[in-house]
């Protein structure tokens, strides 16, 4: 598939959840209101693409890391301008997070190992802060926004650390003080002009003699690079190495610096490139579709050059594509069993064959079980793409073993989104999720479904006690609510047999949808 070098950035609210859990509807309404009107005009105006929204997140991309950055902070300003006068509790604080990599885009989403990092360098930013990777500082404009670094951090699921930035934001810097003056609040929403015209700090005027006296020193500094500097029989494999990588030979390349690292297996540059090499030339035989042939090379490769141990979990990787593509439908669970088995601490090959799987758009048990597994195992729990994939098997599968392991997902490590998205899909949700929601809430013990309605609702989209659960529906007063019911009274009729096993209960529900349409003046 195609991939594109891209900014993504993830944004999310600090303290969403406690806030959730405190908040009336009509305050969390006005927050998320808040949260769009202010946030997605600034996106725009620097030609970022919102993906999708999770919950208080936002997944966006741009093709320029430096106008993602600036994005970033442009954010924070805006923000800061909305709660100069508000309360501490009334106050929006938002996280956010850039990294840039080649990713995959399909069917409205964004993939690859780029987003993950930025899901989880979104973990640690700080609220008000703009943090970003070293992928980031290295292609876009310093300039433009000076940055101070934050360390190196070592995320779930990537392996190698991952070098973070931050934005300096001092309030007498040059940035905020061009931020104070190109962005204004209105009813709206932020007005914005002229940051990306950037700056340029001016440059002092040299001499004649200045100028004359740096052209003799760089003569100097020619004569001396080209008297003693000579390149050694190390950088002249390193150089050679680079022109075969760029002819796409990565194996000889890898063979033309194999002297030089096993005489000094410590030289981060050595290191650095082999491994870079030897992920080339795995990548070229997966592109051609040789898994086996790349298998059986990193295989060999690791019994014989232990500074490539860090691609170890790639072996699981490439032994679940196997399995994939001979079964792309995960009928075979013997052969997914068998690869958890000969890994048994591995997350990586299984995360894998659960994406590809998920790809495939196969809502099959093998799928869940293998997200759940990954769970199980410890990684991937801030991966809100399995939460999602889980909602997605409850709203369209009816095997038991999915639904199950789908509510374990949910309930045992998503379970503030599972809490959030259960509370809103028994408000507008279709039958299958008014049903899954209410488990869900029921199961979590959470006070919400405390009530005659949504019992009756659960009873409704079940057939059971439809005349009982008739009576509490028909008290409501709530417009909104009257067309939720009344949309799932309709779904329950017209996709009949798929929620009754008799006729009967099929013809009370839409007897009851005619009274509920006439008692509320709706027809």
């Amino acid at each position: 598939m195609p991939t594109r070098n891209l900014s993504i950035m993830f944004t999310d609210i600090k303290g969403f959840t406690h806030r959730t859990s405190s908040s009336t509807r009509d305050a969390m309404t006005k927050m998320m209101d808040n949260h769009a009107r202010l946030l997605i005009p600034v996106f725009k105006y620097f030609d970022g693409t919102v993906v999708k929204t999770i919950g208080d997140a936002y997944l966006v991309y741009f093709s320029s890391p430096t106008d993602a950055v600036l994005c970033g902070v442009t954010i924070q300003e805006v923000l800061r301008q909305h709660n100069k006068d508000l309360a501490s509790d009334e106050k929006l604080e938002i996280r956010v997070a850039i990294n840039v990599g080649d990713v995959e885009l399909k069917d409205n989403d964004i993939m690859g190992e780029p987003v993950n990092i930025a899901a989880r360098l979104e973990g640690i930013a700080e609220a008000g802060q703009v943090y970003f990777t070293e992928a980031v500082y290295q292609t876009m404009n310093r300039r433009e926004a000076p940055s101070a670094e934050v360390g190196e951090h070592v995320f779930k699921g990537i392996p190698h650390p991952i070098r973070v930035y931050k934005v300096i934001d001092e309030p007498d810097s040059e940035l905020v003080k061009r931020l104070a003056d190109c962005v204004s609040l209105s009813d709206k929403g932020p007005i914005i002009d002229g940051i990306r015209e950037g700056f340029v700090e001016p440059k002092p005027a040299k001499s004649e003699k200045t100028k004359y006296m740096a052209i003799a020193a760089a003569i100097v500094v020619a004569v001396l690079v080209g008297l003693f500097l000579l390149p050694s029989e190390r950088d002249k494999h390193i150089q050679t190495a680079q022109v075969l990588e760029a002819q796409a030979d990565f194996v000889n390349a890898l063979n033309t610096i194999e002297p030089d690292i096993r005489k000094d297996p410590a030289d981060k540059e050595l290191r650095r490139l082999s491994l870079s090499l030897a992920k080339s030339h795995i990548n070229k035989l997966v592109q051609q579709g040789a898994l086996a042939s790349a298998y059986d090379w990193l295989e060999t490769a690791l019994n014989e050059r232990n500074y490539l141990e860090s691609l170890r979990p790639q072996l699981a990787v490439l032994d679940a594509r196997i399995i994939v593509k001979d079964d792309p439908r995960g009928n075979q669970f013997t052969s997914f069993y068998a690869l958890a088995e000969r890994y048994p601490s591995d997350t990586e090959g299984l995360y894998t064959a659960a994406k590809l799987l998920e790809e495939g758009k196969y809502f099959t048990y093998m799928t869940v079980w293998l997200y759940r597994k990954v769970l199980e195992r410890g990684d991937y729990q801030d991966d809100i793409s399995i939460f999602e994939h889980s909602l997605k098997v409850l709203a369209n599968v009816q095997h038991y073993a999915s639904l199950k392991a789908s509510h374990d997902i949910i309930e045992q490590y998503f379970t503030e989104q599972g809490l959030q998205w259960s509370k809103l899909a028994l408000t507008e949700g279709s039958a299958a999720e008014v049903h899954h929601a209410y488990q869900i809430l029921n199961n979590l013990n959470n006070e919400f479904i405390d009530s005659d309605y949504y019992l009756a609702l659960y009873n409704l989209v079940q057939g059971k006690e439809v005349d009982t659960s008739f009576k509490v529906i028909a008290s409501i007063d709530d417009p909104e609510m009257q067309q939720h019911v009344l949309r799932l009274h309709k779904e329950l009729v017209d996709t009949y047999p798929r929620f009754f096993m008799y006729e009967n209960i099929k013809d009370a529900i839409e007897k009851n949808r005619q009274k509920l349409i006439a008692d509320w003046k709706l027809g």
